[in-house]
């Protein structure tokens, strides 16, 4: 009996790793989705919700093909390692650049969009290791992991939301958007 609840534990253990790993693959990207109103806000040069999306994918599909082609660049470990902590340096770092250059449209849009396009970068990384790495076990911890990327986007969309009834009164998206940013930090250091 107490190997069974043992396998059970640590079959238990896995999917809720698994879990994290889905959140963790496309927090960055979700939190960046979420907060649109406060980068149409303070870039008002051109429309980041147009824009960003075609920023982050040209990198993220670029590298992907690399990472498919050259399998062994970086282990997994490495490869999650620098796509993760950047993305956390990132998540910290753009709402602050976005927020003090908010009169320098033109320095503001360039900036933004080369911080864009390296988070395009991390996501083809993360996402390309998470899934190499669940390649090695069975189908069901591919499905909570997709979970995992399926909450992430529900998870981030309830935080900006709670943000927004929060703050609605004083309308101060700098404030709203740093808090929102600094909760996705905290939820990629998990």
């Amino acid at each position: 009996d107490l190997n069974i609840i043992k396998i059970l534990s640590t079959f238990i253990q896995h999917k809720f790793s698994f879990l994290i790993f889905g959140i963790a693959g496309l927090l960055a990207w979700n939190t960046i989705l979420s907060a649109m109103d406060f980068f149409s806000s303070c870039i008002t040069s051109y429309d980041p919700s147009f824009i960003f999306p075609f920023f982050n994918f040209a990198l993220n599909i670029v590298f992907q093909f690399i990472l498919i082609f050259r399998k062994q660049l970086f282990t997994y470990k490495n490869q999650l390692i620098f796509s993760l902590v950047f993305s956390g340096i990132l998540l910290i770092v753009l709402p602050l650049s976005v927020s003090a250059l908010k009169d320098k449209q033109t320095i503001n849009a360039v900036l933004t969009s080369i911080m864009i396009l390296f988070q395009g970068l991390l996501n083809a990384v993360c996402q390309s290791s998470f899934f190499g790495l669940v390649s090695f076990f069975p189908t069901d911890i591919i499905v909570v992991m997709s979970t995992g990327q399926g909450i992430v986007g529900i998870l981030m969309n309830v935080i900006q939301y709670i943000l927004t009834f929060i703050f609605q009164e004083n309308e101060n998206y700098n404030t709203q958007a740093i808090i929102f940013f600094s909760i996705a930090f905290l939820i990629i250091v998990i």
